[in-house]
């Protein structure tokens, strides 16, 4: 549910951007696997495997003995990102032919961008801690997310305050993804509300910059009276060669036409993270 609502929230996204030439990394070799856990949600394990210029990210129900749930493939060299459904052994396409920096203030426009307005502000504190894991520094940072609701939004306004370990990774231009903490207060993009439009949202950042891989957090979300603890567990580091087949398209699978844009959105590639 989480990864589908962050890729719906691609296709809604506008900011100012800039553009800059392209930034191809070059990752070693590198397996990391974490845990996560919404409230009372069943923990959803994500792998992410790193080789060169290119990122893949596998999602599942924790203790899964199944296939992954959702699998994804990042070629930063082609500025291509690749979803497979291993079900039906098809795949989407998505490619970014505009590489973008982001801007430290985002409007989301749904559908109705005249409805009631929601505003976001999240402001973070860099403590200062470092640790070194794979070889990439990680950064401990401290954040508070505001959520201020005009009365005929669906959003409830609330409060969520965040403990996390970013791992920077090289290339952040490859992607910039909407941070994983704020994708559940969008819930209110897709309902109607008193006065029959969908809110109309304004994100803002504030302090240290909230970039790359979340190793593990630790947050309290307050919305409307509730308290949700919310939890990301690091469970495995291995810098062990990886196979490029990975990586790659498997040769059995066959491409699926992702469907057209609704009027008045823009088609955008989904993040990865």
């Amino acid at each position: 549910m989480l990864r589908s609502l962050i890729v719906l929230l691609a296709a809604f996204a506008a900011s100012p951007v800039t553009p800059v030439r392209p930034t191809v990394p070059n990752f070693r070799d590198t397996t990391i696997r974490i845990r996560e856990t919404r409230g009372l949600s069943h923990p959803m394990v994500h792998a992410y495997y790193f080789k060169g210029p290119r990122e893949r990210t596998e999602i599942s129900p924790d203790g899964a003995k199944l296939m992954a749930a959702s699998t994804s493939i990042m070629q930063c060299d082609l500025r291509t990102i690749i979803h497979l459904n291993p079900a039906s052994k098809t795949y989407t396409l998505f490619v970014d032919s505009e590489p973008r920096v982001p801007s430290k203030t985002v409007r989301v426009r749904p559908q109705f961008a005249d409805g009631p307005i929601v505003s976001v502000t999240m402001d973070s504190v860099d403590t200062g801690e470092r640790r070194q894991v794979a070889g990439y520094e990680a950064r401990h940072l401290k954040s508070t997310i505001t959520i201020d609701a005009s009365k005929d939004a669906s959003t409830l306004p609330g409060k969520i305050v965040l403990d996390t370990w970013y791992l920077g990774l090289p290339a952040e231009t490859c992607h910039e993804p909407i941070p994983r903490s704020l994708a559940p207060i969008f819930m209110g993009m897709f309902k109607v509300g008193p006065t029959g439009r969908r809110d109309h949202f304004e994100i803002k950042y504030t302090g240290a910059e909230t970039t790359g891989l979340i190793l593990e957090e630790r947050s309290t979300q307050r919305e409307g009276g509730n308290v949700i603890l919310n939890k990301t567990e690091l469970l495995e580091v291995s810098e062990q060669p990886l196979d490029e087949s990975l990586f790659e398209i498997p040769p059995d699978y066959t491409q699926h036409e992702r469907p057209q844009p609704r009027s008045g959105v823009t088609a955008a590639p989904p993040d990865m993270q």
